[in-house]
């Protein structure tokens, strides 16, 4: 497990050599991308997950995307629905999302956290290439580069999320995200605002 975030780390365990848990600090958003790019380069694991710090993965998430990588070898994404703790801790509003629709994401990022094949990232230019809404930026890169059926939803609640891990892409950050996009696809963009 590997942790990436802008301050130290809480435990002293978490900065030793040996350690399951490597923690990396950084002050700067292009800090942290640049050390989460040199953690993918040097990792042997085949599969990566990308979740903000405070979700909580159901205990069966990983058989469960293992089970779904297993029965779909061409996909190199997976995502699942989530749920978020009530005042008790137990998940008391799921969030059901749809499959995989690439006009629904360039529209909304409603994807979350994901599963992402090594081989796949590397190739479509690593984990960001812009430090602002980097996962959205990620996932609209693979789409370009595996196609649109490389994307699979899980559909089965693997993720609590809490408000304060609710982390998707800003305006400004899919702003920028969607006319990168446009531009590989050679695309004019021409995005204009939602109406009210």
């Amino acid at each position: 497990l590997s942790i990436f975030a802008p301050f130290a780390s809480p435990e002293a365990e978490f900065l030793k050599p040996n350690s399951p848990v490597r923690w990396f600090a950084g002050d700067d958003a292009a800090t942290l991308l640049a050390a989460i790019n040199t953690r993918m380069l040097k990792t042997p694991a085949n599969w990566l997950g990308f979740f903000a710090c405070g979700v909580h993965l159901a205990p069966e998430a990983l058989l469960t995307a293992g089970d779904y990588i297993a029965l779909h070898p061409a996909w190199c994404v997976l995502y699942s629905d989530e749920d978020a703790p009530g005042a008790d801790g137990n998940g008391d509003a799921p969030q059901f999302k749809p499959d995989f629709n690439f006009e629904l994401l360039r529209s909304t990022d409603y994807v979350g956290g994901i599963f992402a094949r090594r081989d796949a990232l590397l190739a479509a230019g690593g984990y960001a290439q812009n430090p602002d809404g980097a996962t959205y930026d990620m996932l609209l890169r693979l789409v370009d580069h595996a196609g649109e059926g490389s994307v699979g939803h899980i559909p089965e609640v693997l993720q609590r999320v809490p408000a304060t891990a609710r982390t998707r892409a800003t305006k400004k950050e899919a702003r920028t995200a969607i006319i990168a996009n446009l531009d590989r696809r050679g695309l004019v963009p021409d995005i204009l605002p939602a109406t009210p």
